[in-house]
């Protein structure tokens, strides 16, 4: 795709033995969705980053269900700022 993803989200498991669950859930989702990224920022939070809040809203379904098959807590979408000319 040609556009960057715009919504970012901090994710963390509901029971925190569940983090290795997540982690391997969030690689499989970034493999089988090419317009889904996830990283880990330098304080430790691991963020996904989504093309907006419908693909976020199923990324975390597909997470949930699917990959990671754990409870995950999902912070409040940032969505930067953006000038075009």
């Amino acid at each position: 795709m040609g556009s960057q993803p715009i919504v970012r989200v901090a994710l963390e498991p509901v029971n925190p033995g569940d983090l290795n669950k997540m982690i391997a859930g969030l690689k499989m989702l970034q493999q089988s969705d090419p317009c889904a990224e996830y990283e880990v920022l330098e304080s430790g939070e691991h963020v996904i980053l989504t093309a907006g809040e419908l693909h976020l809203e199923r990324c975390l379904k597909d997470l949930r269900e699917r990959f990671a098959r754990c409870e995950i807590q999902a912070g409040e979408p940032i969505v930067p700022y953006r000038e075009s000319i």
